[in-house]
């Protein structure tokens, strides 16, 4: 884990609390019990396994999901784009590759670490950027030999990028 990961989500838990509009006593003690829940989490594990146990505790204390207003937009941002994507996806001259780039810009859809982003910005560069790590023919390979896929999502919004995968 990285030295800013435990600061972020102490941030990422006064932006949730912004989005509730909780009056600060009750957002004081939800941060207190998430920077107590952070000390007694081990933290030689990757940022989402940390993240989890925080996001669930203050759903549990504000007894609602601080994003949904915000997961509502990015899927209403998403299927504005939809058509479009689909377009690009299918005339391609590489649809897989480029579907398997429509769902990185998709995966960076994520209000946790992030409090805004441009996503029609986010997939043009992913479209246009080389990736740090490329598995697409990795990917193929196994793809050419499979019979099922098991494909996970996590950020509203991605989904929509997901469908054309």
């Amino acid at each position: 884990m990285n030295l800013e990961c435990v600061p972020c989500f102490q941030r990422q838990v006064v932006s949730a609390l912004r989005m509730s509009h909780v009056d600060d006593t009750v957002g004081r003690d939800i941060l207190e019990k998430a920077i107590h829940a952070l000390l007694s989490l081990q933290w030689d594990v990757c940022p989402p396994l940390m993240a989890q146990p925080v996001h669930s505790l203050v759903r549990r204390e504000l007894g609602r999901d601080p994003y949904e207003h915000v997961k509502q937009e990015s899927n209403k941002q998403a299927q504005v784009l939809y058509t479009t994507l689909q377009s690009l996806v299918s005339s391609s001259p590489d649809p897989l590759s480029t579907a398997i780039r429509v769902a990185i810009a998709g995966n960076i859809m994520d209000y946790g670490p992030a409090d805004t982003f441009d996503f029609e910005r986010t997939v043009q560069e992913c479209l246009t950027q080389d990736m740090a790590l490329d598995g697409t023919t990795a990917l193929k390979s196994a793809l050419s030999g499979a019979s099922s896929l098991l494909y996970l999502v996590d950020n509203a919004g991605e989904i929509v990028c997901d469908k054309l995968l």
